[in-house]
């Protein structure tokens, strides 16, 4: 079993090329692919990876250090409320 543990999806899904990305990933062998976050679009991209291939890409959100020196205290509660939401959405739950 073959997995692409580091995987960002956002340039993927602007270009429209996410689904040839996951094709070709298929092709070569790779039987499941961690969509990383980093950033809130980033996160956002992870989660629609998630959604749209349940079967084979697991998600990882959060942010980068740059990133997260600017949520505000207490900032990050809903953020994260949010995308556990989105979680169980895209896991069916």
């Amino acid at each position: 079993m073959y997995y692409d543990s580091h995987a960002h999806f956002d340039g993927f899904l602007a270009d429209g090329e996410a689904e040839a990305v996951i094709e070709r990933a298929a092709a070569a062998g790779v039987d499941g692919l961690m969509a990383v976050g980093g950033s809130q679009t980033m996160n956002a991209a992870a989660l629609e990876m998630r959604r749209r291939h349940p079967e084979s890409c697991a998600v990882s959100i959060g942010f980068d250090r740059e990133q997260a020196t600017g949520l505000k205290a207490g900032g990050a509660a809903p953020l994260a409320r949010r995308l556990v939401a989105a979680l169980d959405g895209a896991a069916g739950g």
